[in-house]
């Protein structure tokens, strides 16, 4: 990846498709891990009060949530996703522990009990993957043509456009797992790279050499997407094997969700594949080794609250070899340079919304920011 302008796309920067922010997604999650489970059942489970209670009490009053929007608003803020899953995981496998070692304490111990745990946490699971998969998979401006969301391949493909005449080809790197960017140019004439592309056929698994076998036969229609969170579409197979949903499989079965969500534990995920691979690249295009020229890196609806990428920024910003460009209605040059500090030069910021009607903006302030 040689091109010096590169893209790092945030959860703000699907707002403009229409869609939902964490509150909602967090409305949508409540509601189908309380309904799924009867609430009997739940308060057999004695499940933790810092979600459960509180997320059946809100939905006892109202199935949207609407009555209590500063609830929602928390759950939102506080609520990790990780521990979420992780207590879930937690609970199906107590349940196949106790099951094995309380007929040795206790006789009379009846085995339904945990049978019954490790079910809900079953049916819970399955709900939590459903929703995610289902809130991400679906673009809203891609469903209809409604006047108030922009469409994807009206706000990817013009901005690479303009990107790619002013530098070449502009890789892309984000944290969301929507199909955003899929969407858009699954309607254009380009071809993205994603990981899982060889050649004119997709390849089952993904791996970094399905993007060096065609990034040079394709030339200037094409762009690299790196998903460094991972994607609503993407499961693991095995420990090393990512399988594309949407394209090799009807159903989740067993299958894993291949995404790193909100939560502490993102240091170790992002050892794992292929996410230490994605960070990797990230990396590369940061600090390469036979490029000397000084990077730009244009972030839109990206909040500077990921420690591990800012860490990847901070070196590189601070000595002037990365300039960062932040475009974002609540953008503040007072957080990024808390964020990632670097010299005045190194560091723009753009308060701005991001969609169709304002890349001509966007791209006058990439020309602004381009070394020299």
């Amino acid at each position: 990846m040689e091109s010096p302008v590169a893209l790092l796309m945030g959860a703000g920067a699907s707002a403009c498709f229409g869609k939902e922010t964490a509150v909602g997604f967090l409305r949508n999650l409540n509601y189908a891990l309380t309904q799924a489970i009867p609430s009997s059942e739940i308060e057999r489970l004695r499940l933790p009060d810092d979600w459960v209670y509180e997320i059946k009490e809100s939905i006892a009053r109202t199935t949207h949530c609407e009555s209590n929007p500063n609830l929602v608003t928390r759950l939102a803020r506080d609520v990790d996703l990780e521990d979420v899953l992780g207590y879930l995981e937690d609970l199906k496998t107590s349940a196949k522990v106790v099951d094995g070692l309380s007929p040795s304490f206790n006789p009379g111990w009846q085995a339904h009990d945990t049978a019954r745990v490790k079910q809900i946490s079953e049916i819970l699971l399955k709900a939590f993957h459903t929703v995610i998969r289902s809130h991400y998979s679906t673009v809203p401006g891609a469903q209809s043509r409604d006047n108030s969301n922009a469409w994807p391949e009206d706000v990817y493909l013009p901005l690479l456009s303009e990107l790619r005449d002013l530098s070449g080809e502009v890789p892309v790197f984000t944290t969301n797992y929507d199909l955003a960017l899929e969407q858009a140019f699954s309607q254009g004439d380009w071809v993205l790279l994603d990981g899982f592309t060889t050649g004119d056929v997709l390849a089952r698994h993904w791996s970094l050499r399905n993007y060096e076998s065609l990034e040079a036969s394709f030339g200037a229609r094409t762009t690299c997407l790196f998903k460094l969170h991972g994607s609503c579409d993407w499961y693991y197979e095995s420990p090393e094997r990512v399988l594309n949903l949407n394209r090799f499989a009807p159903e989740v079965g067993d299958l894993q969700a291949t995404a790193i969500y909100p939560q502490a534990r993102k240091s170790e995920l992002i050892m794992r594949h292929p996410f230490r691979e994605l960070y990797d690249c990230l990396k590369s295009w940061i600090e390469p080794t036979t490029d000397e020229r000084v990077r730009l890196l244009v972030v839109v609806g990206f909040s500077f609250r990921e420690p591990q990428l800012n860490e990847l920024l901070r070196v590189p910003a601070a000595a002037g070899r990365v300039r960062i460009l932040w475009v974002d209605p609540n953008a503040s040059e007072e957080h990024l340079l808390h964020a990632v500090p670097s010299p005045p030069f190194s560091r723009r910021v753009s308060k701005m919304e991001f969609g169709s009607d304002t890349i001509d903006d966007l791209v006058a302030h990439v020309k602004e920011a381009l070394p020299a």
